[in-house]
């Protein structure tokens, strides 16, 4: 045990030399380039750095989307909102649902649209095929 505390003692001291040695290249050899290229001001170290920060001190930011990727989106989502209430719909109605309820539970299918259609053919679709087969049966 007292091996690795020497040798963790010795090896900490010389990375940080070599760190600050590295920095120091880094430096000399921008200032010899003469480029704008801010240099270095935070620790090099990985668990010491902070959010990174180019363009003279403005943090990147990602690239928006199109407007033809935000219409496609809103246009999926629509749809499986739609399909969502849909598939709601028709099993409360097998179930005999009253309207009021019917419309309360379409509008949480369409909000939370992918959510439902997954629990949908989790839990719900066994269920409902056979309520719809029972009230055609009796019809």
């Amino acid at each position: 045990m007292d091996s690795l505390k020497k040798v963790l003692s010795n090896t900490i001291p010389l990375y940080t030399v070599v760190e600050k040695f590295e920095d120091k290249k880094l430096e000399a050899a921008l200032q010899s380039q003469n480029t704008n290229v801010p240099t270095a001001t935070q620790p090099t170290r990985p668990e010491m750095q902070g959010p990174q920060t180019f363009n003279n001190g403005q943090e990147q930011k990602a690239p928006e989307a199109s407007m033809l990727d935000k219409i496609k989106n809103n246009i999926v989502s629509v749809v499986i909102g739609l399909l969502a209430a849909y598939l709601s719909w028709t099993c409360n109605t097998a179930f005999g649902t009253g309207l009021v309820m019917k419309v309360i539970y379409a509008l949480f299918a369409y909000l939370f649209g992918f959510l439902y259609i997954i629990i949908y053919f989790i839990f719900l679709k066994g269920k409902c095929d056979i309520q719809q087969s029972q009230n055609v049966a009796q019809v």
